[in-house]
């Protein structure tokens, strides 16, 4: 009798959860499946969450590559997001100049990008700040499905403008992330 309490509990519990999703993602340009790139400096690859673009720099040369952060922005579908946040500085500084990250020779940064319009920080005065990241994409419509909301993004383009510092020789790079499926994980 036992058993089956916690057979019917477990499978209550795990019919409860919330459904989680994965974006299948393209990108332009590509020299792997999926959302990276590489070549013979560097090797990137992009995340995209709901509240932010994840991002790993790998550095594959023998001298450093600096990222100037208040130089990245990005773009869903042609609205541009002028200044992007990353979590490596600290996100409740919305308004500083972010300093320059040196990516020493043969190592990475795994960080996050985001949309400085969509986040607001507000002081707390028990613990200094909290802050609230606002979804870069559409808002879900009331008593819309979590499924079809999910699908309704196959299609959004995400453009990465993400140039970078090889020494003194500034190299522009701009990256095209086309969402072109969701599969739901478990």
């Amino acid at each position: 009798m036992k058993i089956i309490l916690y057979v019917l509990i477990f499978s209550t519990l795990v019919s409860c959860a919330p459904k989680r999703y994965l974006l299948v993602l393209k990108m332009e340009p590509s020299t792997e499946p999926g959302a990276n790139y590489e070549n013979d400096s560097l090797k990137i690859h992009f995340n995209v969450t709901e509240t932010f673009i994840g991002v790993k720099f790998e550095n594959k040369l023998d001298k450093d590559i600096k990222i100037n952060w208040d130089e990245i922005s990005f773009s869903l579908n042609g609205s541009s997001y002028a200044r992007v946040l990353h979590k490596l500085t600290g996100i409740t500084k919305i308004n500083d100049v972010q300093p320059t990250t040196t990516i020493p020779p043969h190592s990475y940064i795994d960080d996050k990008l985001y949309p400085r319009d969509k986040y607001y920080v507000s002081a707390n005065r028990y613990s200094g700040y909290w802050s609230t990241s606002l979804s870069y994409f559409r808002i879900k419509k009331p008593n819309e499905k979590s499924e079809s909301y999910m699908h309704s993004r196959i299609g959004n383009v995400i453009v990465v403008h993400m140039p970078y510092y090889l020494g003194n020789n500034y190299v522009e790079s701009n990256f095209q992330i086309t969402i072109v499926n969701v599969k739901k994980i478990k």
